[in-house]
């Protein structure tokens, strides 16, 4: 293997991404426009109207499927070359069209930049490619060469570069090849793009310039060529690679009906094997051969066991809290460090003021100088790294500017900044000026902006008072979203409630009002640090904005209660909490979406019994079929029976990226380290089950109706199993409440809801159409009959068909 040097190609949207990044592009320039007509911001007047750029929009939109549904009633299936060829004409012609509408016209490259950094990735694609740029940028001797390249029809390498948030000496060891758009002065004036990059031939020709260059510069070593992505543009450079890569737990329609027309085939990775067997396998099968992964986990495997990158025990997340010292351990970066220790994640400091407080108020500040704070955040930044940021107190505007110039500078990702402006105690923490340089240095770098109801006040210069209800704190977080965060979250405990706890976060569309149970007590000190702290470690560790706050919720909410009885000081009016420990760390990588939970495979020892099969066996065909979560129900097994079987069904998962649910007991998937666990109504209570799994492992409820739902939602749970919807012979004890009972739990809650009880291949499709649910959880449509594999491939293309 040393004598080789393997080229890597990865496409972007949608297989580094994930999500195609096309609107979001155009969403900027739509932005930008708007704000132009407003006069809010310069560079000449807009190009269009902002109802002129949605109309154009819609237009091109409608017109792209109609011609691609057109384009495919037609397109030629003799090979992927010839569908290819075709697919050119087809991807230039849309360019054309969409350079035409003038969409682009006015967008600023800053916007843009703005944007990019807030593109979903999927979990893992980072770090792997950073382990293989880093592996590419200092090879060592004697091993094999390395050459990573992103290779994408994207329209901005500057948008895709801020996207994937790699520190500058890797971000400039990545090639990237793609289109640009035209800039003059940093704006995109006449809307045009150049091109280089368009369409499937392209890529595949690119490809096999990197390498011939590649066999130039190292004449005497084999070139091995991987290529990895997840649609028809990438499938002509995924067939003539030694290895091509399909992204994805299911392909797309477009791309599986072009592989079973042209005749490529389409498996599924195995666990254990490399890239040379995978190639192996490729030059056995002339037709030729695709290999699916699903997960960015599942693709690292296999270049761990290609040796192209280390196996060594994942580290834990990192994030750094850039927040002032409480002399009294129970805010500011005390707070910020326990938080993190307690969700198992390295926490680092920047310290920006000095206080003395206790329990009764603020006594004294002192001051740090702005540029010793940057020195701060360069020497860790500069060799540890930060996988999330964290701001607290920023007590002037020098040290507001300083911080945005270095998030700026290093590229930094993940960014939660907590404007605090006055202690819980009502004492002042900053200095005039610090509220406009929040709004004009830091919330466009923000991920997620956590003010409270004064801070919220301050911030949009509203008289104290005038935010009372979720309604106005809805309005206040709309008006604080036009300042450039990617999500807002106006924490509620100052409206007036008597049993809830009402954050509002919004996200530029929907408006999400997350509630908790109110705890009563005087031991609330910090609790704002807390929580920004808690998001930041959430993002740290993979979760979404929303799985985050909600965690951190839950987890805030618990830390009170636990405290709510403490007398430390000497009758201040604001106590502290203490910040308890948990067993989850946030460097796990199984971290729930909405998407894992689309077929949600439950096992049941008594049909693998009769069908004369192991639980490893079962479990490894259910998810090769197609199964994206998996949980090991057992009613019968003792606890040492049971902790052993979820070991052997967390051992199949894991490698493969997929999640691990244990059935009522949270022992056992503690001990056996599963992803997570699922109670039901007369199991252990939803609140201490989340107290002892902390707030990063899975936690499902079983429902039958509405209110059980939003309770189950107020109680840490982040996802509900509703029904039975049918009749079911797998649980005795199940109540049929319908399909109609379905539906009104998923418009009731907020976190994913799984169709429960008796569904099936030929329902399936019905259950998700009429209730609307994330995912469909089955037992015997999978194991009940003799293949596992084949079962689970047909309930999957059921729900493709859906999805």
């Amino acid at each position: 293997m040393e004598d080789t040097v393997y080229v890597l190609g990865f496409d972007y949207d949608s297989t580094i991404t994930e999500e195609d990044t096309v609107e979001r592009i155009v969403r900027a320039a739509l932005r930008d426009n708007r704000e132009k007509a407003k006069g809010t911001v310069g560079g000449g007047g807009s190009a269009y109207t902002p109802e002129e750029g949605e109309a154009k929009l819609g237009r091109i939109v409608e017109k792209y499927f109609a011609e691609q549904r057109e384009f495919m009633s037609s397109a030629p299936m003799t090979s992927v070359q010839d569908f290819c060829e075709a697919q050119r004409v087809f991807d230039r012609r849309m360019n054309h069209d969409f350079v035409a509408t003038g969409l682009l016209k006015g967008l600023e490259e800053r916007t843009l930049r703005s944007h990019g950094r807030h593109v979903p990735l999927r979990v893992g694609a980072r770090s792997l490619l950073s382990d293989l740029l880093a592996r590419s940028a200092g090879p060592k001797p004697g091993a094999a060469a390395v050459e990573a390249h992103v290779v994408s029809l994207c329209w901005s390498r500057a948008f895709l570069t801020e996207s994937l948030h790699l520190p500058p000496h890797l971000r400039e060891a990545l090639p990237v090849h793609c289109n640009e758009l035209e800039w003059r002065d940093g704006v995109c004036e006449g809307g045009e793009i150049v091109r280089s990059v368009q369409d499937p031939v392209d890529k595949a020709e690119l490809m096999a310039s990197l390498v011939r260059r590649a066999k130039e510069r190292d004449p005497g070593r084999l070139c091995k060529t991987v290529f990895v992505g997840d649609s028809v543009g990438d499938l002509l450079a995924m067939v003539r690679s030694d290895v091509g890569i399909l992204m994805g737990s299911s392909p797309g329609k477009v791309i599986g009906a072009v592989c079973r027309g042209c005749g490529v085939k389409v498996v599924d990775v195995e666990p254990g094997q490399s890239l040379s067997c995978l190639s192996g396998l490729r030059e056995a099968e002339p037709g030729g051969l695709v290999f699916r992964v699903g997960s960015w986990a599942e693709l690292r495997a296999i270049f761990e066991e290609e040796g192209l990158v280390e196996r060594h025990p994942r580290n834990p997340a990192t994030v750094l809290c850039i927040s002032g010292s409480d002399s009294g351990g129970g805010a500011g970066n005390q707070a910020d460090l326990k938080t993190c220790s307690s969700y198992g994640v390295f926490g680092m400091s920047a310290i920006t003021a000095l206080t003395a407080q206790n329990t009764r108020g603020v006594s004294s500040i002192s001051g740090v100088d702005a540029g010793f704070v940057g020195e701060q955040i360069d020497a860790v930044v500069g060799d540890i790294g930060a996988d999330a940021v964290k701001t607290g107190m920023l007590a002037t505007e020098e040290i507001v500017e300083v911080v945005a110039s270095k998030v700026r500078a290093h590229a930094l990702r993940n960014v939660v900044v907590d404007p605090v402006l006055v202690a819980t105690s009502g004492d002042a923490l900053a200095r005039g000026g610090v509220v406009s340089a929040f709004l004009r240095e830091l919330f466009p770098l923000a991920t997620v902006v956590t003010p409270n109801i004064p801070e919220a006040e301050a911030l949009l210069g509203l008289k104290a008072g005038s935010i009372q209800t979720t309604e106005d704190a809805a309005r206040a977080a709309r008006e604080l979203h036009k300042f450039g965060p990617r999500w807002v979250l106006v924490k509620g405990g100052h409206l007036t409630s008597t049993s809830v706890c009402a954050d509002v976060l919004f996200d530029g569309d929907d408006v999400h009002v997350l509630e908790t149970d109110l705890v009563e007590t005087s031991n609330t000190h910090g609790t704002g640090c807390t929580l920004g702290s808690a998001i930041a470690c959430g993002l740290a560790g993979g979760m979404g904005v929303l799985e985050s706050v909600r965690a951190a919720k839950g987890y805030v909410t618990g830390v009170i209660t636990s405290s709510r009885d403490m007398g430390l000081g000497r009758g201040g009016a604001q106590g502290p909490m203490h910040h308890q420990p948990l067993v989850r760390t946030a460097a796990g990588p199984h971290l729930l979406s909405p998407s894992a939970l689309r077929f949600y495979a439950v096992t049941d020892s008594g049909m693998n019994e009769r069908n004369g099969r192991g639980l490893a066996e079962a479990v490894l065909a259910a998810v090769r079929g197609g199964a994206t979560i998996v949980q090991l129900r057992e009613k019968r097994a003792s606890t040492a029976d049971l902790i052993e079987q979820a070991r052997v069904v967390v051992g199949v998962c894991r490698p493969l990226g997929i999640p691990v649910i244990v059935n009522d007991r949270v022992d056992v998937a503690i001990a056996a380290d599963a992803d997570g666990v699922h109670v039901g109504d007369d199991d252990m209570p939803l609140e201490d089950a989340r107290r002892i799994i902390g707030p990063l492992k899975i936690l499902g409820a079983s429902v039958k109706n509405r209110d059980q739902a939003l309770q189950a939602q107020r109680e840490g749970a982040d996802y509900v199993g509703a029904g039975a919807c049918y009749t079911t012979s797998t649980k005795s004890d199940s109540v049929l409440v319908g399909l109609e009972a379905v539906r009104e739990i998923k418009e009731a809650v907020s976190i994913p809801v799984v169709a429960i009880g008796g569904i099936n291949e030929k329902n399936a499709a019905e259950v998700l159409a009429l209730t609307g649910a994330d995912g469909v959880a089955v037992v015997s449509a999978v194991f009940g009959g003799p293949d596992v594999e084949e079962s689970s491939r047909r309930m999957r293309e059921v729900l493709s068909k859906v999805y």
